[in-house]
């Protein structure tokens, strides 16, 4: 009993272990005269180091005895808040192999839901102290075993989008659990910076990011959540330069919920278009012709939003190249000059706010 040497649930251990009975073999078989027979050759169990009934264990790289602990990335010998940072840090940068050390959830990939086990292990190791609890726990006994949750489902969507400024905003539905961490990746964009959109009293997280590229993720690392939410809520804002004419959440790579399970993740609408004119602005009566254009186009928008409504060309970096004052029959040309062929926004600012592109070819 107690073969490994393991505290009791008060985090008592034992002054020695001889009273402990090393092993038994039992054989239970049926026979007419129901007789009980002694197996005397019993082979007793012997550790990696030879010793009989020994409590030395392979560690994670194969060292018998070894001390290598699974997720201690840093080398440090604990599992701490330096791991959970290098994890998400790893993940971004694709700089994590998976290997027997560093795959804590055991499924041969790298993501999210390592770091948020190597963060639900370090909240134990930082709180779990006497006198508010015992010191015990098996909250870093890695590797655990990936569990999808086939009830729990998470919905992503992109809510709104501002070419102008650069940004589009990430929508998450949730209904059936609470969240700790999740990780996208965006394609049509390069992210320049992601803002938490969610309670920042619930959860007060900074959204990592890649930046040029794609790849995102937010995770909690004390015991914050995001909470249930029934209708698509506001996740994250991602800042970007230099979209595409499609902009999509390519993938979204793995979702924590409350128990540290994953979720089974969907997309609805994942995609934008840029075009020339928003539903908005058709709506509104806004009209750019010719678009494609090669020497000159003309903007026309309905005077009675009021007496001013001015225009600015922007560049993909959001930088502004030219201002346009309105005029007082709504058309505004905008002539090619020295621009080269390619894709740019306009912006209508004062009495009309509105944003949409021009291609020039």
């Amino acid at each position: 009993t107690n073969w490994d040497q393991s505290p009791d649930a008060l985090g008592r251990y034992e002054l020695d272990h001889f009273n402990n009975w090393a092993q038994v073999c039992v054989t239970l078989e049926r026979n007419p005269n129901l007789t009980v027979v002694v197996d005397t050759t019993c082979t007793p169990y012997v550790d990696c180091l030879g010793d009989i009934y020994g409590s030395a264990q392979l560690d994670c790289m194969g060292d018998c005895g070894g001390t290598r602990l699974i997720g201690d990335l840093d080398l440090d010998g604990q599992q701490d808040l330096v791991d959970v940072n290098q994890y998400v840090t790893g993940i971004i940068g694709n700089d994590i192999t998976p290997m027997p050390c560093t795959d804590i959830d055991a499924d041969g990939e790298i993501t999210v839901s390592d770091a948020a086990y190597m963060a639900f292990c370090n909240y134990w190791n930082t709180y779990n102290h006497v006198p508010d609890s015992n010191a015990v726990h098996d909250h870093c006994n890695f590797p655990f075993i990936e569990i999808v949750n086939p009830f729990d489902s998470v919905t992503f969507t992109i809510g709104d989008v501002d070419y102008g400024s650069g940004y589009l905003d990430v929508h998450i539905k949730n209904p059936n659990k609470k969240l700790v961490g999740y990780e996208l990746v965006l394609s049509g964009v390069q992210i320049t910076g992601v803002d938490n959109l969610y309670d920042p009293v619930n959860y007060p997280i900074t959204p990592a990011f890649e930046f040029g590229g794609g790849h995102l993720i937010g995770l909690s690392d004390v015991d914050s959540l995001i909470g249930k939410n029934t209708a698509f809520t506001p996740l994250c804002r991602v800042h970007f330069i230099n979209p595409q004419s499609l902009i999509c959440i390519d993938e979204v790579v793995d979702v924590v919920n409350e128990n540290y399970m994953n979720s089974t993740t969907f997309l609805q609408d994942p995609c934008v278009t840029v075009t020339g004119l928003t539903e908005e602005a058709m709506a509104l009566g806004v009209r750019v012709f010719p678009n494609p254009f090669r020497d000159e186009t003309v903007l026309v928008y309905p005077q009675e939003f009021g007496t001013r409504v001015d225009v600015e060309l922007l560049d993909l970096q959001g930088r502004v190249l030219r201002f346009l004052p309105g005029t007082p029959e709504g058309r505004v040309r905008i002539a090619r000059g020295e621009l080269s062929g390619g894709t740019y926004f306009y912006r209508l600012a004062g009495a009309l706010r509105l944003t949409g592109r021009v291609v020039i070819e």
